[in-house]
């Protein structure tokens, strides 16, 4: 077993360097455990077959493995620290550079390693999407103001598929800013079946009571499964969030439309049609 967690740790290594994305010490383990859950997967994805699976490999003999790795090799390009503190934040925290301009959505984590691996990856400046975890909340008073300011803002949150996650998205729906919805994302159970990740099993907890639910998802969770966003590949996790940021565009009001006419210059349609 010991061999198989070299070699599957020096694999997906490899690929993680070679995809260019920062990634946690979380996501290196089910990176790991997807590399020998390959041929698994691959059949699973042929049949069409939609379920979640235990990990092959415990958190504990990849993290010596990284270790080993470390002192032979130096610490992974890619690999963030295990304290999300430690990594640069790139959420305004201050925010008077917001005064004057709106600002359509915001991403809020429920796992702060998750919320430091996006920003890590420049993913609030590629998108502007500013990126907060449960900590921030609620969120400041200048966030609040530039949402308010924007055209149909959001706050969308990104959660794990457990009964915690799926209770904090009604948590912060609850404590929103009035005329600012909450968007929940997932991940939810189904999404975990879907992409066929490796899932925990733990005691159900008492919040599961609470959510109301009597399908298939809530069996899943009631059995005491639950899947981390830290689950999904750090590839597929940027992409799948940056088509959930594109997938609504934000039409232009008519007050703006009128803004922009009546400030834009010679060149503008008023100025041409006089100069017609």
């Amino acid at each position: 077993m010991h061999a198989i967690t070299t070699l599957a740790l020096q694999r997906s290594i490899a690929q993680l360097e070679q995809a260019g994305a920062h990634y946690t010490e979380a996501q290196l383990f089910y990176a790991v455990c997807y590399t020998v859950l390959a041929p698994l997967r691959a059949a699973l994805g042929k049949l069409r077959v939609a379920l979640t699976l235990p990990p092959p490999l415990s958190p504990t003999a990849v993290a010596g493995g990284l270790r080993h790795w470390i002192d032979r090799h130096g610490v992974p390009v890619g690999l963030l620290p295990a304290n999300p503190s430690l990594v640069s934040a790139a959420a305004p925290h201050t925010t008077t550079e917001l005064d004057h301009y709106g600002l359509p959505q915001v991403l809020v984590c429920q796992d702060a390693a998750i919320a430091a691996m996006l920003r890590a990856n420049a993913f609030d400046l590629e998108l502007a999407c500013p990126v907060f975890t449960v900590h921030d909340w609620p969120l400041l008073e200048a966030i609040i103001a530039a949402l308010h300011r924007a055209n149909r803002p959001r706050i969308l949150v990104l959660h794990n598929a457990s009964a915690d996650g799926l209770a904090l998205a009604g948590q912060l729906t609850a404590t929103a800013p009035s005329a600012i919805p909450v968007q929940p994302i997932g991940l939810r159970p189904r999404h975990a079946k879907a992409l066929r990740l490796c899932a925990h099993r733990r005691l159900p907890p008492s919040t599961l009571s609470a959510l109301a639910m009597v399908d298939d998802e809530a069996r899943w969770l009631r059995r005491g499964w639950q899947a981390d966003v830290a689950a999904v590949y750090p590839i597929q996790l940027l992409r799948s969030l940056r088509a959930i940021v594109y997938a609504t565009p934000q039409p232009i009001s008519w007050r703006e439309r009128w803004r922009y006419f009546v400030h834009s210059g010679f060149m503008s349609w008023p100025a041409w049609k006089e100069a017609v």
